[in-house]
């Protein structure tokens, strides 16, 4: 099925013969072979015409209204499970979309009990992204600088994948040493493949590898509950991040081990409970998670906290660890955010958040119940004298906030340690 946008069944067998570089004349026997239509057969110069008329000028607003569709359905939680069923959205309806026939032809992730060169489902829908972008014509913009350019387009492609996909912060200037955490990624999946391939070398079946593996996070939560830590998931996760990752954990699968049958091993010789408590306390990994749930709750609520138009989180954006006046702070905003044009609208607003974000009441917004953002000293007679200085929980939740409408909120990791500790004695 296609849309009055969509290539058509003609449209696209004449653009096939198109593609193979060759002239196409009238009554062209390709064509012919094809069976598409007289007008495409008969006088392709206007059959070309059309489809630049009626497919490409479109192209921009139809890709557009794509992205916009699916970003603002995306965060309004209609791609979940329950709207996906209400919609009769079967799995192998979107088969197609991630460039395969059927999604259990080929695995939708690399198992480690499969060989490493193995294409997955991720990766042909990335070659898919990979392929749409750069055939997208973006050349246009480039091509005063020479062809050379293209490699700079390339890279800022990557670039913005790369920020979107991981919810970092990646710069062209600092490139290299923005990267260096996916780096660390990257190597310590290849180091825990290589541990892995190790023990299957030494004669451990995958299955049972990855079983134990299980058992230990199944042992890592059970032990969590027990002592009263909630939520569970995400202090599990912290617990091998700090164990040294799933390289370590498969090591600890292969020390307590030995030659024991699956029914004999405890997980618990991998990693005992008195170790898991005490990386819980010495990473302090459960205020960690309480202060997650503080910063979850603010970049909900704040950007739709607002006062004369201004959202609160533009105010957080476009302040710094150094103290500003209200009046150095509006200033600021007016400069960066494209939803206003003149600072002594944005004056007043900027006093009024600074206010409340520093745990002042306020008439018309309240009082926070969470940590305060700011620092704010009121003394001053005149509000544009008032200062203002970022809080470690407010320096936090200016790395956590996206620098743009469209960006992505950014994970914990991308905060300063030192931000995250000061932050936890703020709490």
């Amino acid at each position: 099925m296609t849309n009055r946008y969509g290539l058509n069944e003609n449209e696209r067998g004449f653009l096939e013969v198109v593609a193979e570089g060759k002239p196409v004349e009238p009554r062209d026997e390709r064509l012919k072979r094809r069976d598409v239509g007289k007008t495409y057969t008969n006088r392709p110069d206007m059959a070309r015409s059309n489809i630049v008329d009626r497919k490409v000028q479109p192209l921009p607003e139809r890709i557009d209204s794509l992205l916009s569709d699916v970003e603002l359905l995306s965060r309004a939680g209609f791609f979940s499970q329950d709207v996906r069923e209400e919609a009769g959205h079967e799995v192998r309806r979107y088969s197609k979309i991630y460039g395969v026939e059927d999604l259990d032809e080929i695995p939708f992730i690399r198992e480690r009990s499969r060989l490493s060169g193995e294409e997955t489902v991720p990766e042909r829908f990335g070659q898919r992204l990979g392929h749409f972008a750069t055939a997208f014509p973006l050349v246009p913009a480039v091509e005063p600088f020479g062809t050379g350019d293209s490699d700079a387009v390339k890279l800022d492609l990557v670039v913005g994948f790369i920020n979107a996909v991981f919810g970092v912060n990646v710069s062209r200037s600092s490139a290299i040493s923005d990267l260096q955490n996916l780096s660390d990624l990257i190597d310590a999946e290849m180091e825990a493949q290589e541990r892995f391939d190790e023990m299957i070398a030494d004669g451990f079946v995958p299955e049972s590898i990855s079983e134990r593996h299980e058992a230990i996070e199944e042992h890592l939560e059970q032990v969590l509950e027990n002592n009263g830590i909630d939520p569970v998931d995400p202090v599990v996760r912290d617990v091998i991040s700090a164990l040294g990752g799933s390289s370590e954990l498969y090591g600890k699968v292969a020390e307590s081990s030995g030659s024991s049958a699956p029914e004999e091993w405890d997980p618990s010789d991998a990693v005992s409970e008195q170790e898991i408590l005490e990386i819980v306390e010495a990473n302090r990994l459960v205020e960690k998670q309480h202060l997650r749930e503080q910063l979850k709750c603010d970049l909900d609520e704040l950007p739709g906290t607002t006062f004369s138009d201004l959202p609160a989180t533009e105010v957080i954006i476009h302040a710094d660890a150094d103290v500003k006046t209200v009046e150095e702070l509006a200033e600021s905003v007016t400069e960066g955010y494209p939803g206003v044009n003149r600072r002594a609208e944005v004056l007043p607003a900027v006093g009024v958040h600074g206010k409340y974000l520093s745990g002042e009441h306020h008439s018309t917004l309240g009082t926070r119940d969470r940590p305060a953002v700011f620092q704010l000293d009121s003394s001053p007679a005149d509000v544009r004298d008032w200062t203002l200085q970022l809080t470690q929980y407010g320096s936090a939740l200016n790395h956590l906030l996206p620098r743009s409408t469209a960006g992505a909120l950014r994970p914990l990791s991308v905060v300063p340690d030192d931000v995250i500790s000061t932050a936890l004695d703020e709490l």
